[in-house]
């Protein structure tokens, strides 16, 4: 026994040394990835002929045809302005999320803040999605900048940190929220996504205040649809009925909710949450850390028939035809497809009609084109809009598909487009043909039953292809509210040269329910809310298809 004690202490002090030398190397590797986090040296005002040469040459391996002149300009941050400014190496935009976040407490130089305010309202004022309708909202924007701009001359030579340059920020998001906007993409926290809770009563009223469990109250807008109660469905624990319940969603920032105001009386919440609760930063980089999740298609029984659709990134989606190949096919005897989108943060709503193929026609769902938008058409869409495709596309190897590489030269071919001297403000607006208000759940169907399971980390795309098979008749949209990504639309990023920080600002405004409510942070709405407390696998979710007949 004496020796067996000798021995212990000694594999317990080299687990203890093994243990330190772990805890040196973390802390020593935190460090270095925080030095590496700093804006890179190589960005800057101009960029040199080889970073121009080689970012040609990765199109070109790409299979892409390039102009003579390659697609980044020596000077894209100066006028006068063309489709081609902004447009920078992807390599300035690549940077991995984790050296973003580790960024986060840099400090600032305010004449490097003001420098880059004059391009921030030179490409917003003639590219932000949401400039005209903030606009009409009331919001001065030249007021804004100019309160900006003192507050930085304030500020004198004194180092600011990024919240507080970017503080100002704040105001316009307290105003709008907006999802797929963040100057600088190291300040992703000023997003939010949706959290529900459910009334523990029907109100008698509209509402106007909403309460959290710190005891601090946040208005609500009686006018804005989006932010009263919505009627639902929900399963009673046996999943032996389904209950008429009320909830509201808001966004998380709120903090966890505990009661709503509706006409004087105040109504206790009971919040819907889950494993799968996100943030807006977690679900923008949920690519770089959720490796592991796959499309895949598997039966369940000869009736029911699941479907997974991950974030819908380029990366994941290379090589779907031969993984397709290898999943069950229709048989006819199928009453149940669960598709599910939970946890997908978005990408291109492409890929998850790839994973459908041959259980579900695209054809009979609704398309982008009918939901309605503006979309801004001035010269920087072009530039933003390819920064974009840099970021996106950037886990691609060649050969790119058939898709991909009509998409990438679509964007090339975009840059070379000639647009209005000095680039003015221009947008194209679509009305809506159909809206989320269209979308009914109907318990008599005939043929196999759609289950569309979300919650709040389905965003952005996630949400449109939502939208899609939500307009075909036989789907039933279960699970808690999307996260809200899908109010301000098509994200264009860039670069701010002098504090080299990267940025994103949504192109477009959607109008998915025809009635301007706020979708950002509240996302949209299910037709059967799942509660939080059970483990909702594809096989409990295919036992509640029963309750839907």
């Amino acid at each position: 026994m004496p020796r067996l004690s000798r021995f212990l202490r000694l594999v317990l002090k080299g687990l203890a040394g093994l243990f330190l030398a772990l805890m040196v190397l973390l802390v020593a590797g935190y460090f270095w990835l925080k030095h590496s986090a700093r804006p890179s040296e190589l960005i800057g005002l101009t960029v040199p002929q080889d970073q121009r040469e080689k970012e040609t040459a990765r199109l070109q391996k790409l299979g892409l045809r390039v102009p003579p002149e390659g697609v980044v300009l020596e000077h894209p941050f100066d006028p006068p302005w063309t489709s081609r400014s902004m447009v920078v190496p992807s390599r300035w935009l690549l940077q991995p999320g984790v050296r973003i976040l580790l960024s986060r407490d840099m400090e600032l130089r305010p004449a490097d803040v003001l420098a880059d305010l004059d391009l921030l309202e030179t490409v917003m004022s003639r590219a932000y999605g949401g400039w005209v309708s903030a606009e009409e909202q009331g919001w001065d924007w030249k007021a804004w900048f100019a309160g900006w701009r003192q507050k930085l001359r304030d500020a004198g030579d004194r180092p600011l940190s990024i919240d507080e340059a970017f503080q100002p920020m704040d105001a316009l998001y307290a105003v709008r929220l907006d999802n797929h906007t963040q100057v600088p993409l190291q300040r992703m926290e000023t997003g939010s996504v949706s959290q529900s809770a459910v009334l523990a009563r029907a109100p008698q009223g509209t509402c106007t205040r909403v309460r959290n469990r710190q005891g601090v109250e946040f208005a609500l807008n009686p006018k804005d649809a989006g932010q009263q109660p919505r009627k639902a469905l929900s399963p009673d624990p046996g999943l032996t009925r389904l209950e008429d319940i009320q909830y509201l969603s808001v966004p998380s920032a709120r903090g966890e909710l505990a009661a709503v105001e509706c006409s004087g009386e105040w109504i206790e919440l009971s919040p819907v949450g889950g494993p799968r609760d996100s943030s807006l930063k977690a679900m923008l980089f949920s690519r770089l850390f959720v490796p592991s999740d796959k499309p895949e298609v598997r039966r369940l029984s000869p009736e029911a028939v699941y479907a997974r659709i991950p974030g819908m990134y380029p990366e994941l989606y290379q090589g779907i035809e031969q993984k397709r190949a290898t999943w069950p096919q229709p048989t006819g005897q199928e009453r149940v497809l669960i598709v599910d989108l939970r946890g997908n943060s978005g990408g291109s709503s492409d890929y998850g009609w790839q994973v459908l193929q041959g259980w579900v026609d695209p054809q009979r769902a609704v398309t982008m084109e009918r939901l309605g938008h503006t979309l801004s058409a001035s010269c920087f869409y072009a530039s933003l809009k390819w920064n974009f495709s840099s970021v996106f596309m950037g886990g691609l190897q060649p050969p790119l598909d058939e898709a991909d590489h009509k998409d990438l030269q679509e964007g090339i071919e975009l840059l070379e487009a000639s647009y209005p001297e000095e680039c003015p403000r221009e947008d194209t607006e679509t009305p809506p043909q159909w809206t989320w208000k269209d979308h009914q759940f109907q318990r008599a169907i005939s043929g196999m039953r759609i289950i569309t399971l979300v919650d709040n980390s389905c965003g952005s795309d996630c949400e449109l292809l939502t939208l899609q098979l939500g307009s075909l008749p036989e789907t039933v949209v279960v699970g808690r509210n999307t996260g809200g990504v899908c109010q301000f639309i098509q994200p264009g990023y860039g670069i701010l040269p002098h504090t080299r920080l990267p940025f994103r600002i949504a192109l477009g405004e959607s109008n998915p329910y025809g009635d301007h409510r706020s979708v950002d942070g509240y996302g949209l709405d299910v037709d059967v809310l799942l509660r939080g407390g059970e483990d909702w696998t594809p096989e409990r979710v295919a036992r509640l298809a029963e309750l839907l007949r």
